[in-house]
């Protein structure tokens, strides 16, 4: 089913070529399962994947782990893992899975109509795809160097905002410039274009070189039903400022929040005590009424632990947040924090206040009457707008191989 090549020798009359990036599965999984569901088993078909020579067993393992899941214990057409410089001149490239039904001559399918198929199929290909990030993830984490042996390493700290310029210049960036430890780069990254905040940030940025603003080109389509919007909120921002960070630890921190003094040199001592790649410590939480909560238990456990209350290594640096972790009902940093942990990041606990984080009016207030916080509870229709108007969408090309695997 799957063989490593130098050459595309083949017999294929039609040969498919992509190019993927085996960290992203969203480049290819959703290509993938269109040719291994439409492919014809019998004929001479093939779909090349180029392979680096450095990712060659990376590639093996997550193309066996998907098509087999693609599959479903049903033949399918030559996959072939190609490594190295070949002649790919009578090579049809594909870049996407309208590309493969192009080349194949085939109709597209009907996606689903119905909200729980389209909820269904979606946190199918989610659950896929999520496996598969998984082997990558962990495989990058183990190529991981030793960033707790330097005396003085530098920390990112990624900042996304959005209409928070005010708080931001005159509470949350002082937190972290005006800290203890120096060596900190602090990237602040707007959710789409906020000429504000970028004139108070730059004007910052010219007084002290440590930090820099980014911003979205435009701002990102966000699921709309409030609990997903607040499980999301940020995230697309954060990933594009991690995309940008150069530290040996990260140190995560929302626009409204506060580092204490201490906070990086607390959590650095620790990580080095422990060898740690992720440290998660206390916060004191603001409450909307009534006195500030404190946050952070030993277990790293759902609901007790802040986002501005973590750090870690570079060994975990190229993940990302899940702009989908609303389909699985989880906040974007917990779905982050969990999938550090599940992937074997060693966890340590510092029994510090290192963060003061302030109440989430918003929501509330939105919500109105006082007693929820986030409106109605999420229905298949809510969840199946969202999954079409945000960039889940991707996750209904990963077909199911069977009319019955729908069921």
């Amino acid at each position: 089913m799957l063989s490593a090549a130098t050459a595309l020798d083949t017999r294929a009359d039609l040969r498919l070529w992509l190019t993927p990036d085996w960290t992203r599965p969203e480049t290819w999984l959703g290509t993938l399962s269109r040719y291994v569901v439409h492919a014809p088993a019998l004929g001479s078909t093939c779909l090349c994947l180029e392979v680096g020579e450095a990712e060659r067993a990376l590639a093996a393992d997550l193309a066996a782990v998907a098509c087999e899941t693609l599959a479903h214990d049903r033949a399918f057409a030559p996959v072939l893992l190609v490594v190295g410089d070949v002649d790919r001149r009578d090579a049809v490239v594909v870049r996407d899975g309208a590309g493969v039904l192009a080349a194949l001559g085939v109709q597209a399918p009907p996606t689903p109509t119905h909200a729980e198929q389209i909820v269904a199929r979606a946190r199918r290909g989610k659950l896929l795809a999520d496996e598969l990030l998984a082997i990558a993830d962990h495989h990058l984490m183990t190529l991981g160097g030793d960033p707790w042996l330097e005396p003085e390493p530098l920390v990112t700290v990624p900042v996304p905002t959005w209409k928070g310029d005010e708080r931001l210049v005159q509470r949350t960036l002082p937190s972290i410039l005006l800290g203890t430890y120096r060596n900190v780069e602090v990237l602040v990254c707007s959710d789409g274009p906020d000429p504000a905040a970028r004139a108070a940030v730059e004007a910052l940025a010219a007084r002290d070189a440590r930090v820099r603003h980014l911003e979205l080109l435009a701002s990102p389509h966000r699921p709309s039903h409030p609990r997903s919007f607040w499980e999301t909120t940020g995230l697309h921002a954060a990933n594009r400022a991690l995309e940008g960070a150069r530290g040996r630890f990260v140190a995560p921190l929302e626009h409204d929040d506060q580092f204490t003094s201490t906070h990086v040199a607390d959590l650095l001592a620790r990580a080095r005590q422990e060898r740690a790649d992720l440290v998660h410590a206390q916060a004191l939480c603001e409450q909307p009424s009534g006195p500030p909560q404190l946050v952070g238990r030993e277990r790293l456990t759902r609901g007790h632990v802040s986002p501005g209350a973590v750090l870690y290594s570079d060994r975990l640096a190229h993940m990302r947040y899940d702009t989908a972790c609303w389909l699985l009902e989880e906040p974007g940093d917990w779905n982050m924090w969990r999938r550090m942990q599940e992937h074997g990041a060693r966890v340590a606990f510092l029994d510090r206040v290192v963060l003061l984080h302030t109440a989430e009016r918003t929501i509330e207030e939105r919500a109105g009457d006082g007693t929820t916080r986030f409106g109605a509870p999420r229905t298949a229709a809510d969840l199946a707008s969202d999954v079409l108007g945000t960039d889940a969408s991707w996750y209904l090309e990963v077909e199911p191989a069977a009319a019955e695997a729908c069921a």
